[in-house]
């Protein structure tokens, strides 16, 4: 667990240094994107290929991966954490309990709602 939160505060320390320079990020409501990820929640970022973050202080990175709530992180493929303050690490697997962490390999079959 100590490992995971390491690599999370690594993680933002390197947002914070990339919005000092802004490079596509929203004056406004501090969203940054890299790739053809969108991120428009207050305070989110979104990296990778078809990705997004909705929720305010919501972390996404990967391909088709999405965090819509409050605190929320997805990575991976078609991750999607759904809950706030909600962690998903893993392809197709989704997290819809609040103050959750789910961990694991879904399947392509199974709709990430």
């Amino acid at each position: 667990m100590k490992k995971l939160y390491s690599i999370l505060i690594l993680i933002v320390f390197g947002i914070t240094q990339i919005y000092a320079q802004c490079y596509q990020c929203d004056s406004i409501t501090k969203a940054f994107s890299i790739g053809t990820s969108a991120a428009i929640g207050i305070n989110s970022f979104a990296g990778g290929s078809g990705s997004g973050a909705s929720g305010e202080n919501s972390f996404v990175f990967g391909d088709n991966a999405f965090a819509t709530n409050l605190g929320s992180i997805a990575i991976g493929n078609r991750a999607k954490s759904t809950a706030a303050n909600s962690f998903v690490f893993g392809q197709y697997v989704t997290g819809g309990g609040y103050n959750s962490i789910t961990f694991g390999l879904g399947t392509s079959f199974i709709s990430i709602t």
